[in-house]
């Protein structure tokens, strides 16, 4: 029974730590989209596209997909208007 019950709180440890996990990728994910859409790459009617390149760069550990670009923060200033949404 004891052994069990470890089996059980293991598996739902390993599906928390999934779920975490998965939900940093999908952030992730999210902001590297939104930097295209900021960038010009893409326009927010092309969303799907610019999730579908930030999913592929991340996949290829893309050393540079969002670090080292002093326009970064403008990058996310223009993909929230883009979208219609705005960081106060």
């Amino acid at each position: 029974m004891q052994k069990r019950l470890l089996q059980t709180r293991s598996s739902a440890a390993l599906l928390n730590s999934f779920a975490v996990l998965h939900g940093r990728l999908e952030e992730q994910t999210d902001l590297l989209a939104l930097i295209l859409v900021g960038r010009g790459d893409y326009d927010a009617v092309e969303w799907d596209d610019a999730i579908a390149e930030a999913e592929s760069r991340i996949a290829a550990r893309d050393p540079d997909y969002m670090i080292g670009d002093a326009a970064l923060p403008e990058y996310l200033g223009v993909g929230l208007e883009a979208l219609g949404r705005a960081c106060d």
